[in-house]
């Protein structure tokens, strides 16, 4: 694990620090991070079709970087950004939440299929992701996500990228496989975040428009009141 740790370091650095492992905002029409490049048909490995809204209540994002505290926190930060889940969770911080609900040692180790599965039959229907960065000869760096329901412990979505890494990873790694996750998730829900704040922008000039149309109508009530002036009969 040491050594692993030593190379990401090691390609993180080579990537720069402006570029890599900064959370951004999502764009607002979209609902996915801007990028000029996407994950390509054959890098999705798996793409069940999967009831995602039944485990929306948290996702569980295991890695093989711990020692790099950033990279996990990038991870949990940029999927929490998409707003579908009610939580995402990192190791430690499931572990916490265990020991505060008094089930740890019901559960036990959260590494394991079986423990995530005693989980779920505990706490209630939830995902976790296994994402893994492999360093590769010269700047080549392979990213795997791989997406289970813990009930079960079935793969329902898998995705694996590789780029050199010459200008920063966000960009041409990081975002597009989560983007391909987001992608996933709004195809097997009947609520994903985008469908939700659509309707609330759009309603936002139509309430304006009674007011408008009731001033017209006041106008157009002037007008008769001064054609009807007694000046016509002065006239006469």
């Amino acid at each position: 694990m040491k050594k692993l740790a030593i190379a990401l370091t090691s390609l993180l650095l080579a990537a720069g620090c402006t570029s890599t492992l900064k959370v951004t905002e999502l764009d607002s029409t979209t609902n996915r991070f801007a990028t000029s490049t996407a994950v390509a048909p054959d890098e999705i490995k798996v793409s069940k079709t999967f009831d995602v809204d039944d485990t929306k209540s948290m996702l569980f994002v295991r890695n093989n970087f711990e020692d790099i505290h950033k990279v996990g926190v990038y991870f949990e930060d940029s999927i929490d950004k998409y707003g579908f889940f009610d939580k995402v969770v990192r190791k430690d911080e499931f572990e916490r939440d265990l020991i505060q609900q008094g089930i740890q040692d019901e559960v036990g180790d959260v590494s394991g299929f079986a423990s995530l599965s005693k989980a779920a039959g505990i706490v209630g229907d939830f995902l976790f992701a296994d994402v893994e960065l492999e360093a590769g000869v010269g700047y080549q760096v392979t990213l795997r996500m791989n997406v289970y329901d813990a009930r079960d412990a079935e793969e329902v979505f898998a995705v694996e990228r590789q780029v050199t890494n010459w200008a920063g990873l966000d960009g041409p790694l990081f975002q597009p496989v989560l983007n391909a996750f987001f992608d996933w998730i709004e195809a097997n829900s009947d609520g994903v975040p985008s469908a939700e704040v659509a309707p609330v922008e759009e309603a936002m000039p139509e309430a304006a428009e009674p007011a408008e149309a009731e001033t017209v109508e006041a106008d157009a009530e002037v007008e008769p009141v001064e054609e009807t002036s007694p000046e016509t009969e002065v006239t006469d």
